[in-house]
């Protein structure tokens, strides 16, 4: 039996979003009533460097236990295998033009896979976000934090809308492991199997540039980054904070590509995010969280234009708040964030 089936069934967004027009005025709180302290705060109107932004710095209270430590070293050894494998690959080549040939098109390949990586980080980061919903207010049938497998890691991305320093809590390589114990394998595989250079190098860069994805994104929240991390932003290989804060405005409904960002600009600028949740609801009927605001839907639906949109903002900001206050979403990713401490915890040496 299907369990969903026998949940009532959840009010409809546009009932919620009639709610809230209805009672904006009384509901809507302060963002710093919604986030209040300096871990919980919506950056909104805020941008890095200012007060209340960056905040202060994360001690780590926890060790990493030894499967993180593992995974990242085995992410580290088989990054530097492919590496050197794709250097052997060109060195092999018998005449230097072909070694500059295939060299030149090693390095193009990279690109690729680094830009497609970010391209996926946005696509995953997009669903995580929007889809898995409280389980109390998912439909029958649709995607819950109670989801085995993908709501736990649902819970833990959209806990972080609400902490957003949560990800310095744990050590860095912590990070990393969600999509290194995935990605650790594919490396090791590609230094092992991989038929030529631009293979290689188109590989590596997509499976590191996920590996690093997250660790990407805490630097972006970190005041003072270590320098590995400032020197990526600063030659464009990991988001930087400007471009990442933008996804923390409310409704959260942009800038989703968390490797270095690169696709983040013309993503907005083309509306792909709006365009894309409007496919997927008319073959599946699933709205996502970021609907909440009744400007992104009718953007989404084409039943107002951008500039309608964009002159709207302050009224459907207050509904989006309202909703999000109402339904009691913070406090209930509360357990998310507070087990994500507790297992590390755990492993922790003594």
């Amino acid at each position: 039996m299907n369990v969903s089936t026998l949940r009532p069934a959840a009010p409809s967004l546009t009932t919620h979003i009639a709610s809230a027009k209805e009672n904006k005025d009384t509901q809507a709180p302060a963002e710093a009533e919604m986030h209040p302290g300096p871990s919980t705060e919506d950056v909104s109107d805020l941008k890095p460097g200012d007060k209340g932004y960056d905040g202060e710095k994360v001690n780590v209270k926890f060790g990493a236990p030894l499967s993180h430590k593992l995974v990242a070293a085995a992410g580290a050894l088989g990054t530097a295998a492919c590496v050197g494998r794709m250097i052997w690959q060109v060195a092999e080549q018998p005449t230097l033009g072909a070694k500059i040939a295939w060299g030149a098109g090693a390095l193009a390949a990279g690109v690729a896979g680094y830009a497609a990586a970010d391209f996926g980080s946005g696509v995953f980061h997009h669903f995580i976000d929007n889809y898995p919903k409280k389980p109390d207010i998912a439909k029958p049938g649709e995607l819950s934090w109670n989801t085995p497998v993908i709501g736990d890691m649902a819970a833990e991305f959209q806990v972080h809308h609400h902490f957003t320093r949560d990800l310095e809590k744990v050590p860095f390589i912590s990070n990393l492991y969600p999509s290194g114990k995935f990605m650790w394998a594919g490396l090791a595989a590609l230094a092992a199997f991989s038929p030529n250079a631009a293979v290689t190098a188109a590989g590596t860069a997509f499976l590191g540039g996920a590996f690093l994805a997250q660790g990407s994104h805490r630097w972006t929240h970190e005041p003072n980054p270590p320098a590995i991390g400032k020197f990526m932003q600063k030659v464009g290989l990991a988001q930087s904070k400007e471009d990442h804060y933008t996804h923390h405005k409310m409704p959260w409904a942009d800038h989703y590509c968390i490797v270095n960002g690169m696709w983040n600009p013309v993503l907005t600028r083309n509306d792909f995010w709006r365009k894309w949740e409007g496919m997927i609801y008319r073959v599946t009927g699933a709205e996502p969280n970021s609907w909440r605001d009744p400007g992104v839907k009718e953007l989404a639906l084409g039943e107002i234009t951008k500039e309608e949109f964009l002159n709207r903002r302050p009224e459907d900001k207050k509904i989006f708040q309202s909703l999000v206050r109402a339904s009691g979403e913070r406090e209930a990713l509360m357990p998310w964030l507070h087990g994500r401490e507790e297992l590390t915890e755990n492993h922790a040496p003594k």
